[in-house]
């Protein structure tokens, strides 16, 4: 991710929007996985230390440039639960299922990101050092 974000500075960029892939963190219902390559957290702090702001979008729906718009395939094999509300017409009806689950993903992502708020410091990163200011200054729900 540094040598990326390296790249976007050197642009003369100070802000990033980051989609954040529900699909990505759970391979399962209920199965929420932050670490490695996920690790959201570690992602901010880096932000965070090079100076870059967040524009951070975590969905549910992050767009038709990734496989689903960035739904899980286990929400997506839900054949009852209408995705984004939407029924076979067209027309959008609310959808309790879909809500729950979209619940469910943001009560696993929303506390990861609302420790990285431009308005607090953020907590101390993993590998040592001071907190830093944090780097989300904005927060896209779709």
């Amino acid at each position: 991710w540094e040598s990326v974000l390296l790249g976007y500075m050197a642009a003369g960029l100070n802000a990033v929007r980051i989609y954040f892939h529900w699909g990505f963190h759970s391979p399962r219902r209920g199965v929420y996985m932050f670490d490695g390559n996920r690790d959201v957290d570690a992602l901010l702090h880096l932000c965070a230390r090079l100076g870059l702001y967040v524009l951070a979008a975590p969905g549910p729906y992050i767009c038709a440039e990734t496989s689903g718009g960035g739904f899980p395939f286990w929400l997506l094999e839900m054949r009852e639960v209408r995705i984004r509300h939407m029924q076979a017409t067209g027309m959008l009806r609310y959808d309790n299922a879909f809500m729950a689950a979209c619940m469910e993903w943001w009560n696993a992502i929303v506390p990861i990101l609302a420790k990285h708020e431009i308005t607090k410091a953020a907590p101390p990163p993993p590998e040592g050092g001071a907190a830093r200011r944090g780097c989300v200054v904005g927060f896209q729900v779709d």
